[in-house]
This record gives C-alpha cells, sequence and structure tokens, in this order.
C-alpha cells in the first residue's frame, strides 16, 4: 500500500505542479499518460501541444473516453481541458491505483457493457441503478474510508464541487499521517538502490581494469613468445599456422669462447650474462623491422621479412642491425666480466624459408629451410667481431648505396658445397644509435 500512496503523491504534486504553470490544465490524463521511471517516480506525460492534440483529439477511441469527465461527454470537449476535468480523471486514476485494474473492470461492475454503453451511462443517458450516477464501484476493503472519499469527491457530477489539487494535496498529507504512512521510504529505497548500482559499477569498471590490465600483460608476455600475427590467428582456433616466404635475411650471432667462459664461472653468473647481453641485443633490435625467433645457450637468431614480409628490406635491416651491434658492443662495458673482452662473431645470408608454429604445450615459431642452416654456417665459419655475409646477401645489399665489404673467399658448406662469402665492413654515413 505503501507504494500505492507513494505513487499518488507523485500524481499529486505533478499535477499541482501543471495546474500552477502557464499550461493551467491537462485534458488528457489517465493512466497510460502517467509514467514511471527508472527511481519509481512518476512522470505526467501528453499534455500541451494544441494543434497536434487537436488532430489526435479528433481519433479518440471510446476507451479513452473512461477518464473523461461527463460534461465532456455531453458537451464539446476542450483541446486542453479544464482543471476540474482534471481532478475528474484524477479519480479515475487513482481507481486503477487501488484496485489495479482499468476503469470499470468488469469484476467491480454490476454489468458486463460495451466501452460505447459505458460511455452512455457515464453520461448519465439511461442508468440501470436509478438516481444514481454511474462511477467505478469500490469495493469496502480495497482501500481506507478516507481515501475512497477522496475519490468520490473527485467524480462528482458537478465540476464546481470537486476539490483542486490543492486541498487534494492537503487531505492525502492528512491520510498520509492519519495511517502512519511514510511515502518517501520508497523514495529512500530507491535511491539506495541508486547509490548501490553506482558502486557496483564502480567496482565493476575497477575490475574490468584489472582484468583488462592482466590481459594485457598476458597479451605481452605472448607477444614475447610468438609474432602477433600469429598469436591473433591462434585466438580464432588455427592450432597449425605454416607460411613460404620466398626471401627472408636471417641473423645469427653467438659470443666468443663461450666455452671457456662457463668453465670458469658458476651457473648463476652465467644466466646473468647471458640476460645482460641479450637484453642489449633486444634493445639495438627494437630499432630495426626485425623478429627475434629464439635465443639457444649464446646463440641468438633474428629474421627480417618474417613473419611479416618487407620486400626486399630484409637485408638492409639485419645489416643495419648487425653494424650497430658491431659498433655498440666495442663500447659496452660488463663490469662482472672478468679476464675476457665481449666479442662476437656475426654470419647473414637471404633466401627463401617456411615458417610455422610447433607444438600445443608451449607452442614456438620456428622457421625452417636451408636459408637457416647456411646463416648458421656463416656464423660457425666467422671470426670474432666481425660480420659474414654470403654472396646472395652481399648482392641484395648491393642495391643499397653505402655499403662497404671485402671478399673472404670460398667456405664450404656441408651439403651445398663450395659458397662465395664477404665480410661486411660498414655503410657510409651510418649514424650510431641515440
Amino acid at each position: 500500500m505503501n507504494l500505492k500512496y507513494s505513487f499518488v503523491m507523485d500524481l499529486v504534486n505533478g499535477m499541482l505542479y501543471l495546474h500552477n504553470s502557464p499550461i493551467k490544465s491537462h485534458g488528457r490524463l489517465r493512466s497510460d499518460n502517467c509514467l514511471l521511471n527508472s527511481k519509481f517516480i512518476i512522470k505526467i506525460t501528453d499534455f500541451g501541444l494544441d494543434s497536434l492534440q487537436n488532430f489526435f483529439h479528433s481519433n479518440q477511441k471510446e476507451m479513452t473516453k473512461l477518464w473523461h469527465p461527463p460534461e465532456f461527454l455531453r458537451n464539446v470537449h476542450p483541446i486542453n481541458g479544464t482543471q476540474m476535468g482534471d481532478v475528474y480523471s484524477f479519480g479515475i486514476v487513482l481507481q486503477e491505483i487501488i484496485l489495479r485494474t482499468l476503469p470499470y473492470n468488469k469484476n467491480f461492475v454490476d454489468f458486463n457493457l460495451s466501452k460505447i454503453d459505458l460511455v452512455n451511462m457515464i453520461k448519465n443517458i439511461k442508468s440501470p441503478r436509478k438516481g444514481k450516477l454511474y462511477r467505478p464501484r469500490i469495493p469496502q476493503d480495497s482501500c481506507s474510508k478516507e481515501m475512497k472519499e477522496i475519490m468520490e469527491k473527485c467524480w462528482v457530477e458537478d465540476p464546481n464541487l470537486r476539490p483542486t489539487f490543492k486541498e487534494i494535496s492537503i487531505e492525502f498529507n492528512n491520510l498520509l499521517n492519519l495511517e502512519n504512512i511514510n511515502v518517501n521510504y520508497v523514495k529512500n529505497m530507491v535511491e539506495r538502490l541508486t547509490l548501490y548500482n553506482k558502486n557496483l559499477e564502480k567496482v565493476i569498471k575497477e575490475k574490468t581494469e584489472k582484468i583488462v590490465g592482466e590481459q594485457e600483460k598476458v597479451e605481452n608476455l605472448l607477444s614475447a613468445m610468438l609474432p602477433k600475427a600469429i598469436i591473433e590467428s591462434l585466438k580464432i582456433g588455427q592450432s597449425y599456422i605454416c607460411q613460404s616466404y620466398e626471401s627472408v635475411t636471417i641473423y645469427f650471432s653467438e659470443i666468443h669462447k663461450f666455452s671457456e667462459i662457463s668453465s670458469i664461472n658458476s651457473p648463476e653468473y652465467i644466466v646473468k650474462l647471458l640476460n645482460d647481453i641479450y637484453s642489449f641485443l633486444d634493445e639495438i633490435s627494437s630499432h630495426f623491422d626485425v623478429y627475434k625467433v629464439e635465443t639457444i645457450r649464446d646463440s641468438y637468431m633474428v629474421a627480417s621479412g618474417v613473419p611479416v614480409k618487407n620486400g626486399n628490406d630484409h637485408s638492409n635491416e639485419i645489416a643495419l642491425m648487425s653494424l650497430q651491434i658491431i659498433n655498440s658492443i666495442k663500447n659496452k662495458k660488463i663490469d662482472y666480466l672478468r679476464n675476457c673482452d665481449l666479442q662476437f662473431k656475426i654470419g647473414i645470408h637471404s633466401g627463401p624459408c617456411a615458417a610455422g608454429v610447433i607444438g600445443t604445450a608451449i607452442p614456438r615459431y620456428c622457421l625452417f629451410g636451408d636459408t637457416i642452416n647456411i646463416a648458421s654456417r656463416m656464423e660457425s665459419f666467422g671470426l670474432p667481431m666481425k660480420i659474414q655475409i654470403s654472396e646472395f646477401t652481399k648482392c641484395l645489399l648491393d642495391t643499397y648505396h653505402g655499403y662497404e665489404y671485402e671478399e673472404r673467399g670460398f667456405i664450404n658448406i656441408k651439403g651445398k658445397g663450395m659458397i662465395r662469402t664477404y665480410w661486411l665492413l660498414g655503410k657510409k654515413d651510418l649514424k650510431p644509435l641515440c
């Protein structure tokens, strides 16, 4: 009942405001013009707009006339109605709120009548209850005596005898005080729910941001293990991914005399050393269009032109990176590296290859083909602080101006025979990395 009274109070306050405004009256008040918002507050609609309402007024259905006062049914209906007509309509809506039914519901009338018959009876043209006006029937136990009296005053025949909304507001407040009803508890409940929803939204937002942050960490970890394009393919369920590349460039390097360094130092020392060296190489390679394929012990493998093709730039990207590594390593100081200078052997070769993801538990992105094997031989047959490249790589670099070479001669590659190789010495106008 408290909720019903809260709705009635909203309706009374709304009509009181409307009657004191320049609009003066509603003229079409009925239950379907009383809307409930998200805060369980009644809002009144469908008033004003005279020219538009004039059109709809001429097309009214009989059902809508059940909220009209008798004087409107017998005579011409004013477009904006009257204040006393609104009071009558309010009485009908009040009956709907109390009984939770449409006006003149068949369970609360004496006869099963059509809408036209109901309208005629409201006009008082004919009435089976002689001497009585036809109005909604309110059972005794449906509401308090005071509430029933308010309704009956609203729908009296003479408009001048109906109360104003100011008088209705006073009577209704007296009724609330008499029955010790607090309609504000509904609003308080809604306010608490609104506050709870806001807090819930805040918690959800914080949790979502935390999940997104964790997801970004996972994405970053995955991107350190696999190419981004491969990760996206794995996300959509492609478990086996393989692609052929017509031309790529492969880089291999290893630490000179690493076996000697390992034999005289602890495992912890070696792990720290490799971590520092590989972090140093990673920083340099990040400036170029290359992809670090893997590190095995002291061997560092990088490719360009795979997994993302870059035309013929792959040889130039690897060559520039290699020269920067040689130049930078000369100035690299590792305090705890005792009795030894840090030196690299580097080998480069270009050619076709295949690439794909191997495994499911710990998937790895691997490259296959003779190009990888020859690049590895370029490194293993190289010399400290030298960059050995194959003749095929040199031909690709010749399309870029400024590279300086020195022919080394031929080396015997198992399964391939003699291959002409060169030392990559430098490039004109090579600028050091910042």
